[in-house]
């Protein structure tokens, strides 16, 4: 059974979340933790972006091929 590839967009909303929820942490409760959900929350964003662009250029690709 093959499973479906994750929307690169799902993954920059996690690292969003995880980016909010470090601010919140860091305010209120820990801020090394903060910290750190911050940080991967970030990076989580630009892998998220950049898969979305490279994915969306390929698909122009292939439109421009097809036609």
């Amino acid at each position: 059974m093959k499973s479906k590839p994750t929307n690169p967009l799902v993954i920059a909303v996690f690292g969003l979340m995880l980016f909010v929820f470090g601010i919140v942490d860091m305010i209120y409760v820990n801020e090394a933790i903060g910290i750190a959900l911050i940080a991967v929350g970030l990076l989580l964003i630009a892998v998220g972006l950049n898969k979305y662009k490279a994915l969306r250029a390929s698909i122009q690709q292939q439109k421009k091929k097809d036609s």
